[in-house]
């Protein structure tokens, strides 16, 4: 890399206390900058030592010579999975326990809601102690949301980030080591489809991913809840997402197949735009621009 294009702005979250990180206080001055004028690239601040690139590819690195050394001995295939979740997992679950927290808010504001509004009702049985009691729960959950969702979504999206880095300097590093059999079997293409394309779902993925679990311990307890306030008729709905199952489960491999479909599609495009960029000298000698232009333009259909 060229140095002379890196400049010196470190991030003010270094010196950022906890009250300032909680509340995104130390972003202001990049606001200011830029409420007055336009960004420019020196007013960007410098990504800390955890998420630089050279950092976190030789950390999932080590993690993966390590699974491939476990797999030689018991004989198994290494899985990436396992080495992500040695890097970046118990991070990870952290955050999922942030998620639990806010889930279980949102169950039990709506329940301390309808004891407040039950204070309002004629003849209503709860005292007026009882009705500050559940205005300042409605209240405290609020507070809770706030200071909780963002952080959360942040996090897992920081994870997903490093991630994406992580594996696109494995993969880069790679791709400079490849044999001149590895070269014949992977193209140039390929290697920038999964650069830009694949690698790009881990984010989705860590966005999302706690919801498998914390989704079916909040189903379980909006069930138990429901069951208490309005009796059996609570199973019939609960029977129409169980039954929904299988049909969400089928759509879901379609989906999966049709993605695996499109990016076969997608390496043969980029493989076949890639041959074409190389011998484009031999294409203008020939005036071949229009038949590779339309042989082109089919592919992209």
């Amino acid at each position: 890399m060229d140095g002379s294009l890196m400049h010196n702005n470190p991030t003010p979250k270094l010196r950022a206390n906890w009250f300032s990180k909680l509340l995104y206080c130390w972003m202001n001055p990049i606001f200011t900058t830029g409420f007055k004028r336009r960004l420019e690239d020196e007013d960007m601040y410098n990504v800390t030592h955890d998420e630089e690139s050279e950092y976190l590819g030789e950390k999932l690195e080590r993690e993966w010579m390590a699974e491939r050394q476990r797999c030689q001995r018991t004989g198994k295939e290494p899985s990436l999975y396992k080495s992500l979740f040695r890097t970046f997992g118990c991070t990870y679950i952290l955050y999922g326990l942030l998620l639990l927290v806010e889930e279980a808010t949102i169950i039990i504001q709506p329940i301390l809601l309808s004891g407040l509004i039950r204070y309002f009702i004629k003849d209503s049985t709860v005292s007026d102690t009882e009705s500050f009691i559940y205005a300042g729960g409605v209240g405290l959950c609020a507070v809770i949301l706030a200071l909780i969702h963002h952080p959360y979504y942040l996090g897992v999206q920081k994870i997903g980030m490093r991630i994406d880095i992580a594996c696109s300097s494995i993969i880069y590093k790679k791709s400079l080591k490849l044999s001149s059999e590895g070269r014949r079997h992977t193209s140039t293409g390929q290697i920038v489809n999964i650069l830009s394309n694949d690698v790009g779902t881990f984010g989705q993925l860590m966005t999302m991913l706690h919801f498998v679990w914390i989704g079916s311990c909040e189903v379980i307890a909006v069930l138990v809840i429901l069951w208490h306030q309005i009796g059996p008729p609570a199973i019939a709905g609960f029977l129409v997402i169980f039954f929904m199952v299988p049909l969400l489960h089928r759509i879901g491999k379609l989906m999966s197949n049709y993605r695996k479909k499109v990016s076969e599609y997608r390496d043969k495009r980029m493989h076949i735009l890639t041959e074409i960029i190389k011998a484009m000298r031999v294409i203008k000698l020939y005036c071949w621009e229009r038949p590779f232009g339309d042989f082109l333009k089919k592919e992209r259909r």
